[in-house]
């Protein structure tokens, strides 16, 4: 059975706060952001305003597709660094919420959700897993064993971490599996282009957990 939906009209975004509705009524919400028309992403890396680099754009391609992010969805970004994995996240219109204790990274968040049009929440600090709403996915940025290990116990579906020290990928692994997570892991290297040929990259190992 399909119902009928009457006439349909618009009504003006500040005028639908005061606005007395009368059930049954049915209210669509249409928003012109860039992820309801379809948006590029793993965005190049000068996109991004940054101290050192940025997480390479081949590299957050995979964490992106790894991490899901999508409306209705909360990511925590965590050692966010730059906030680029969380700017892209948020492009995609998911939540966000980029953990960093360097104040001026945390200035370089705002400035980039800003140039890219999104909103991200900033926490200036220490990662605190219970001052923070529960995620369904976390990246963490630098394979920190305390931030990996707080991570996994928040239990979201799933933990993505990235590793560039050879030193931290087994215990990254084993406190992911600690926690009841099915741990698989990659390493990437991506050699770009360039007028001479291939220039050298160096391997990010990305691990995620993904709880069942």
């Amino acid at each position: 059975m399909v119902a009928d939906v009457g006439e349909l009209s618009t009504v003006d975004p500040k005028d639908a706060v005061t606005r007395r509705w009368i059930a049954p009524e049915a209210v669509l919400c249409l928003a012109d952001n860039e992820f309801l028309r379809g948006t590029e992403w793993a965005l190049p890396d000068d996109a991004f305003a940054s101290r050192t680099h940025v997480l390479g754009a081949e590299v957050r391609a995979f964490v992106l597709a790894v991490l899901a992010p999508r409306p209705g969805v909360l990511v925590w970004d965590v050692l966010a660094g730059s906030g680029a994995v969380g700017v892209e996240c948020a492009r995609l219109g998911a939540a966000v919420v980029a953990v960093e204790p360097d104040p001026v990274q945390c200035v370089r968040i705002i400035a980039n959700a800003s140039a890219h049009g999104v909103d991200v929440r900033v926490e200036e600090a220490e990662l605190d897993t219970t001052s923070l709403p529960r995620p369904e996915a976390v990246f963490v940025g630098r394979g920190s064993l305390p931030e990996v290990k707080a991570c996994a116990a928040v239990n979201a579906r799933r933990v993505v971490v990235a590793v560039e020290r050879v030193d931290e990928i087994v215990p990254a692994r084993d406190a992911l599996q600690a926690a009841g997570y099915e741990v698989e892991g990659v390493q990437l290297t991506a050699s770009r282009l360039l007028e001479s040929g291939f220039g050298a990259a160096a391997p990010v190992t990305i691990l995620w957990g993904t709880k069942k």
